[in-house]
């Protein structure tokens, strides 16, 4: 199952069943300041997506923010002036506020407009073609929001709509490229999936032929634009580490008969083809069903039904989890002596792995039963014996089967035994327990099993 933290949009309030722990907050340029009451954000910066005026105090000595922008239309990530200026808005905005969870910023014009009706100038919109151009820049400003934001994970979002074609980051194909590149990188910059964007570059780059017929037919979305989608979705799955969340959200026909953008839900998105429907989120769940708990975004402005149809069709293949830490300090205090922890990362995006120290191996993933979060822990020590436990975030413990235990169990009867043990070896290669990590250095007879 694909694991995700849903994060509340507009205040529209998930299923009672869910519970969201995550706000998005606005931090466009119209902003002066946050006003956080004492909850969990993301902080959704400008996506140049609207005129803005620049006129706050925020921005009085901010000039490179200020002078590059065209009718009001901010050029993101122009230079690396623009990046220090940006650094200084973020944080002046931040203030004295907590620290956000994640921080999502948007990628710079590449090209001309492609619309005859866009009447901004164009040669003001092709300054960034080339994604290392991009990471040089916000390289700039990504040393300095680490420095003090230590905690905050910076994810970059696609572009699409009536703005394809502009953007650096916008087909399917851009985000493979780039995907590809931030794999092979350090740059500690994620990318958060919008897929109906994907959805409208793809549509938009449709010959004008197979336009006229999807309008003929009143849909947006039909196979061969699903497939591609598909398609994209299995390439990705080779870059998913750099896939740190997805944004969902629908689209509906308005009463002029246009598509109306972040209203309606799948339904309406895919012109009531449940086949479609289910289709596209079969290829997004088992693309991104690993052990990465990433970020849900649903940007649905037409209302809580439309949020509540959404998510009732991802329920067959994602997991939505809080963001609650394991409390239960009683479970870890033997390997506190020992000086081990689990790692606050690992923590954080509920990342399953294994310590060897000072003797011990642990090893550990997550999951979910009955709608409660739960971490599992397999313990190993050459002095004693193995230990398998799970936590669940309440704090309540269960003792789960080990091969010490079973060998002890069932040691009269040797078939049973066998029997038992290759039981445990399935469970345990579907929690990634086994085989076991092979340390030179480490020798515990569960090894051996």
């Amino acid at each position: 199952m694909t694991k995700l933290i849903p994060v509340i949009y507009r205040n529209i309030q998930y299923p009672s069943q869910i519970e969201a722990k995550v706000h998005e907050v606005s931090g466009n340029f119209d902003k002066e300041k946050l006003s956080i009451d004492d909850f969990t954000y993301s902080l959704h910066t400008d996506s140049a997506s609207k005129a803005q005026t620049f006129s706050s105090d925020v921005f009085h000595d901010l000039e490179h923010i200020k002078k590059v922008q065209k009718d009001g239309i901010p050029q993101l990530w122009y230079d690396e002036n623009w990046a220090n200026d940006f650094f200084t808005f973020i944080d002046r905005i931040i203030g004295n506020n907590p620290h956000p969870e994640v921080l999502e910023i948007h990628p710079p014009f590449n090209n001309y407009p492609i619309f005859e009706s866009c009447k901004l100038s164009a040669r003001k919109f092709d300054y960034c073609k080339a994604f290392k151009i991009f990471l040089d820049i916000f390289n700039v400003f990504y040393k300095q929001f680490k420095k003090k934001y230590k905690e905050t994970t910076v994810f970059i979002e696609n572009r699409g709509s009536n703005w394809s074609g502009r953007f650096l980051l916008s087909k399917p194909s851009d985000v493979l490229k780039f995907a590809r590149i931030l794999n092979n990188s350090n740059s500690g910059l994620k990318i958060v999936l919008d897929y109906p964007q994907l959805f409208s570059a793809l549509y938009i780059s449709t010959n004008i032929k197979k336009k006229k017929d999807l309008i003929k037919e009143g849909i947006m979305i039909d196979d061969e634009i699903l497939e591609k989608i598909i398609s994209f979705n299995n390439e990705i799955k080779k870059f998913k580490e750099v896939i740190g969340g997805i944004h969902m959200w629908g689209k509906w026909k308005d009463e002029n008969g246009n598509w109306a953008s972040h209203a309606g839900n799948f339904d309406t998105f895919f012109s009531n083809n449940n086949e479609l429907k289910q289709k596209f989120l079969s290829s997004v769940s088992s693309t991104f069903d690993d052990s990465i708990v990433r970020y849900f975004v649903p940007e649905v402005n037409s209302g809580e039904s439309d949020l509540h149809s959404i998510v009732a069709d991802m329920k067959k293949g994602f997991i939505f989890i809080s963001k609650k830490k394991f409390e239960n300090k009683k479970a870890f205090d033997d390997f506190r002596l020992w000086d081990i922890r689990i790692p606050r990362t690992n923590l954080k995006y509920r990342e399953g792995g294994f310590i060897h120290k000072n003797g011990w191996l642990l090893q550990f993933c997550f999951g979910e039963k009955d709608g409660k979060e739960y971490m599992d822990i397999y313990c190993d020590h050459r002095m004693t014996n193995d230990r398998h436990f799970r936590i669940y975030e309440d704090g309540t413990n269960e003792n789960l089967p080990a091969f010490y235990e079973t060998n002890i169990r069932f040691s009269e009867d040797k078939k049973k035994l066998e029997e038992e043990i290759n039981k445990l070896k399935e469970l345990f290669r579907e929690k990634g327990f086994y085989p076991f990590p092979q340390e030179p250095a480490f020798s515990s007879s569960s090894l051996h099993w």
